[in-house]
C-alpha cells in the first residue's frame, strides 16, 4: 500500500486526503458514459494509482471532474462497490478497499487485473482454488456424464489438438474445463464454473506464455477424457490434478 502524507491548506475546491489519491490535483478528464468512468476508475484502482484507503471526492465534485451527471457517477461507484473495490459509509465517504476484499473471480475485475503486470500471488491463489475443486469435478463427471456430454468434452479436446493458434488452443482448453464441470450434474459446481471461467482463462494465458510446447498439456487432457469415457472416477481425479499441477509448475518457471 502506498502512503502519501500530504500537507497544505485546504481550499473550497481542494480536498487533501491522508492516503493516496489527491483527485483535485488532476485536470478534468471527461467521460462520455458511465461505462467509460467505470473502466477508468477500475483500472486506476487495480493498477494501484488509487491505493487502498484512498478516498474519492464527493459525488458532486466527481461529476464536475468527469463531466457526467451525479446519477451516472453514483451508478459507477455502486458498480465498483459491488465488485468489492470500494466501500461507502456515511460521514466517511467512498474509499478504495484492500485487494484482499476484491471479487477477483469477477470477469470485469479479472479483466482489469489481466491488463496489469504479472501477479504471481493472485495466479497462485486461483490455481489453488482449481486444485481443490476441479479434480473432484472430473471424478463426478466420470461417474455421471451422459453420451452427449462426453462427446462435448471430446470435441474440446479435438479443438485443442487441431488448434491453429495458441489463442485457439487456450479457448478450447477453457471450454474443456467448463464442459467437465457441466457433466457433474451438480448445480453448485456449474454455477461456480461460470464464476471461475474468467479466472481459468486468465491463468491459462499466463501459464501458456511460460512454455513453448503445449503437447504435455494436451496429452493429460486426453487422458482425463479417456478416464471419463471409462467411468473411472479415481483416474479422472488423478489426471485432472496433474493438469493443475502442470499449470502450477509452468507458473513457477515463468
Amino acid at each position: 500500500m502506498f502512503l502519501w502524507t500530504l500537507s497544505g491548506v485546504t481550499t473550497k475546491k481542494r480536498l487533501v486526503y491522508p492516503y493516496g489519491f489527491d483527485e483535485a490535483k488532476m485536470e478534468a478528464r471527461h467521460c462520455k458514459t458511465t461505462d467509460d468512468l467505470i473502466e477508468m476508475l477500475g483500472q486506476e484502482i487495480v493498477s494501484g494509482q488509487r491505493p487502498p484507503r484512498s478516498k474519492f471526492l464527493p459525488e458532486v465534485e466527481l461529476a464536475t471532474t468527469y463531466g457526467l451527471s451525479r446519477s451516472a457517477v453514483r451508478e459507477a461507484l455502486k458498480f465498483l462497490a459491488e465488485k468489492g473495490l470500494l466501500s461507502s459509509r456515511r460521514r466517511v465517504g467512498t474509499l478504495v478497499r484492500p485487494k484482499s476484499e476484491w471479487n477477483i473471480l469477477d470477469p470485469k475485475v479479472l479483466g482489469w487485473i489481466g491488463a496489469q503486470p504479472h501477479d504471481p500471488e493472485l495466479e497462485a491463489s486461483i490455481l489453488e482454488i482449481r486444485l481443490a475443486i476441479e479434480p473432484e469435478a472430473a471424478a463426478l463427471a466420470a461417474a455421471r456424464a451422459n453420451l452427449p456430454e462426453i462427446a462435448a468434452i471430446g470435441a474440446t479436446v479435438d479443438a485443442m489438438r487441431d488448434a491453429a493458434t495458441r489463442d485457439d488452443f487456450l479457448e478450447a482448453d477453457a471450454n474443456f474445463h467448463q464442459q467437465v464441470v457441466a457433466a457433474t450434474h451438480n448445480p453448485a459446481f456449474r454455477q461456480f464454473s461460470k464464476s471461475l471461467r474468467a479466472a481459468i482463462e486468465h491463468v491459462l494465458l499466463i501459464t501458456a506464455d511460460a512454455v513453448e510446447d503445449l503437447s504435455p498439456a494436451l496429452r493429460i487432457h486426453m487422458e482425463v477424457l479417456q478416464a471419463i469415457r471409462q467411468q473411472d472416477s479415481d483416474l479422472a481425479r488423478q489426471k485432472m490434478r496433474e493438469i493443475i499441477l502442470l499449470a502450477i509448475d509452468d507458473l513457477r518457471n515463468r
